[in-house]
């Protein structure tokens, strides 16, 4: 008989693990191994070695905690993060992430990535949406990027800034261009922002080669979507309203303009 573990983890349909920026990937499906106790079990993989996590260990029970016996004390610690006892050390964890390697959770449509700077994350992300495009495709909804440092991950592992992307139009959007993602979107026009929330087809991506006023493609995707050639798939109740509102902000300008 199987144990209540075995079947939440066989039952998860996320995947999580780690990602460097070279493109190497250590992924599995799953809630276990936990992000640090993949990492101890593999710590060759990583390109560390247990002497690096071991003088953590003795450091931290001898300085912190006054421990009389250090080291056995970090052994047994070790023996507990390799089994999935104690299941985060944000310490040991930054040892890896200073080299390049990122924290990705790949639970859609909310996955998320952790690394040390943003262009470290960039380019895992372009990694990861490469191999797993239906986990940053059009059901995506929001992706997390937290940006850790030696001064976060040596505390209470509290990212040191987040950022959310919100849709694969501005994931796409941050993949191009990267850079500072809260910048992602800025300036766009209210025709941009709510088309952005709806999946990309090829009908779409033909109209608006084709259409470069937004207004009058606003009108022509609304009318397409009446006679059933192009099928938009909104992410929520609170999107559909917004298109409804829109539209009929729209078609009362374009009455206006006509009249003129």
């Amino acid at each position: 008989m199987k144990s209540f573990m075995q079947y939440i983890t066989e039952g998860s349909g996320f995947e999580k693990g780690w990602a460097h920026k070279s493109g190497k990937m250590l992924i599995h499906r799953g809630m276990r191994p936990y992000h640090v106790q993949q990492l101890v079990n593999n710590l060759s993989k990583f390109g560390i070695k247990k002497a690096d996590v071991m003088n953590i260990l003795v450091k931290r029970y001898k300085d912190k905690f006054d421990a009389p016996d250090p080291l056995k004390v970090a052994k047994s610690a070790l023996v507990d993060l390799e089994s999935g006892e104690d299941d985060i050390d944000h310490e040991i964890e930054w040892l890896v992430i200073k080299k390049g390697w990122c924290r990705v959770v790949l639970d859609s449509p909310y996955p998320s990535i952790g690394g040390k700077d943003l262009k470290t994350i960039h380019a895992v992300a372009k990694k990861l949406t490469s191999k797993y495009p239906k986990v940053f495709g059009y059901e995506m909804t929001s992706a997390e990027l937290s940006i850790h440092s030696a001064r976060s991950m040596g505390g209470v592992g509290e990212p040191s800034k987040r950022y959310h992307i919100k849709g694969s139009y501005d994931w796409k959007q941050w993949l191009s261009k990267g850079g500072d993602p809260d910048r992602i979107g800025a300036g766009r026009t209210e025709i941009g922002a709510t088309m952005a929330q709806f999946r990309e087809g090829l009908v779409l991506k033909n109209m608006m080669r084709r259409e470069k006023d937004p207004l009058k493609l606003m009108l022509k995707v609304l009318k397409a979507q009446r006679k059933g050639k192009l099928k938009l798939r909104p992410r929520g109740a609170s999107s559909a309203r917004e298109v409804h509102a829109a539209a009929v902000r729209l078609a009362a300008r374009e009455k206006e303009e006509d009249s003129d």
